[in-house]
């Protein structure tokens, strides 16, 4: 689960993993449509584990698309998450 909050002009975003860390993470740049967020500060984080590093919403004619970048010791993995609109049920692809 990822919370969105101002805190002061600073928009962030804390990530409760299921690792049970929390990475907490800074809007770095911003342009239409697009928002990244990266890594600010960290909690329960413990030895090789996974963190969230970076964070890109795209949003985009067809739905949100959420890229997510996890560090383990030197190594990033990124996966990328597309999600579609639908009308009642239905993709509006359809």
């Amino acid at each position: 689960m990822t919370v969105y909050f101002m805190d002061g002009r600073t928009l962030l975003a804390t990530h409760y993993c299921a690792q049970g860390n929390q990475a907490t993470l800074a809007l770095t740049d911003s342009a239409p449509r697009r928002w990244t967020f990266r890594l600010s500060r960290a909690t329960g984080v413990d030895p090789g584990e996974g963190l969230l590093v970076e964070l890109v919403l795209e949003a985009r004619p067809e739905g949100l698309r959420r890229i997510e970048t996890y560090r383990s010791g030197k190594k990033d993995d990124t996966t990328v998450y597309d999600f579609s609109k639908s009308v009642a049920g239905k993709r509006l692809a359809d």
